[in-house]
Parts: structure tokens; sequence; C-alpha cells
């Protein structure tokens, strides 16, 4: 159908009208094609790896810890106390001057400290919320500046839960820019699929681990 209407068109406009409307027609597609373009929203790739406890690397239930912490001033006991790295990457195009997200945990557990690894001293991290071991938080803000194409920060998190539970739960980040956040393997993941491809040679056999 669309065929017959231009072959009218062909029959009984002039050509320059025909060219004209042919223009608009390939003018609304580009400007599409841009619109859809500029509407993507900004890759942000996490990766969150929750580092075992003193007693799951024994694997023993009758094995407890008692960690203890020292800021200078207090000194705060804990049994459950984990850590947890996150890795932000920047695999966008866009270069972000300043770049705010959050850290949310369940409701139940709270950052009390945090370690920064930047890519250099011109690349900070500012918490919009303040917390500590006397104030731990559940959720906390933090602001990256700057955070440009390829820039990758790592924090290390130490996260409390109450005395008696079993697991950490969800650790779930967000942020208020248009950005898209994607999960990569965690370090595990990706051990685990390392040692799968590994074939050891023993005398005339070899022993794979796929």
């Amino acid at each position: 159908m669309l065929e017959s209407l231009w072959q009218l068109l062909w029959h009984f406009l002039p050509l320059p009208l025909i060219i004209f409307l042919g223009g608009i027609a390939v003018g609304v597609l580009g400007c599409s094609a841009i619109a859809a373009y500029l509407d993507r929203k900004p890759v942000i790739a996490q990766r969150i790896d929750i580092i075992p406890k003193l007693e799951d690397l024994f694997g023993s239930l009758e094995l407890q810890s008692l960690i203890t912490v020292s800021n200078g001033e207090n000194s705060y006991n804990y049994r459950d106390l984990h850590t947890v790295q996150v890795e932000l990457t920047n695999q966008s195009r866009q270069n972000f001057d300043e770049f705010e997200f959050g850290i949310a945990l369940a409701s139940d557990a709270a950052i009390v400290h945090m370690e920064v690894q930047s890519p250099d001293r011109h690349r900070v991290v500012k918490p919009i919320t303040p917390f500590s071991f006397g104030q731990p938080r559940s959720q906390v803000d933090l602001s990256l500046q700057p955070f440009n194409r390829e820039d990758s920060y790592t924090f290390r998190l130490l996260i409390i839960v109450p005395e008696g539970s079993s697991s950490l739960g969800t650790v779930t980040l967000s942020s208020p820019e248009a950005a898209r956040f994607a999960e990569l393997p965690t370090t595990q993941e990706l051990l685990k699929k390392a040692a799968k491809a590994i074939s050891l040679p023993l005398g005339p056999f070899k022993i794979s681990f796929r």
C-alpha cells in the first residue's frame, strides 16, 4: 500500500515537492534515532562481594569470634561483623562532575565504617549521610567527585547485623541520577569459572575441573 501511495505521488506531484516530502521523512526518522540514542541511560557497572566471616571459612557452627574495633576514643565489640566490597565503574560515555548514589541494606543491618580506594588524589568520595561506629546507618548516600568515563571506585564496608542473625541480607545500590546499574559477576563467581577451565596433567591422564 505504501508503494502504491508513492507511485501516485510520483505521477501527480511535482518532483521538487516529492523531494521535499522525502527529506521530511528522512529528517523525522533521523531525529527519532538521535532522540532514542540520547534517551539511553548511562550504564554504571556494579560488583558486590560479600567477604566470608571467620566462622564461614572454617565451616564450624561452634566457632565464634568476638571482634573489638577501636577508633582511638571508644572500643566496640561485635560478634557479627560483615565485610562487603563494592566496586563501581562508569561504563557509559558520559562524564559526571558529581555522581550521587546510595547504599541500602536490610532494615536490621547497618554500616559502621567505610574505606575507599579511588583512582587518584583528584577523585574523592564524600559521604552525604554521616555514619560511624557510634552512629550506624542502614541507608547511606555518597558522592563521587568526579565520575568520568571508565573511572572505577572501590568501597570496603564494615556492616553489623543483630546478634544471632544468620544472614546479611541484600545490598542494593540506587541513584537520583539518570543512570542504570548493571551487575558484574562477583569475584567468587569469576574464580569458580576460572577453576572450571583448569586441566591438570597426571601421567597419561588429564584431570579437568569442568
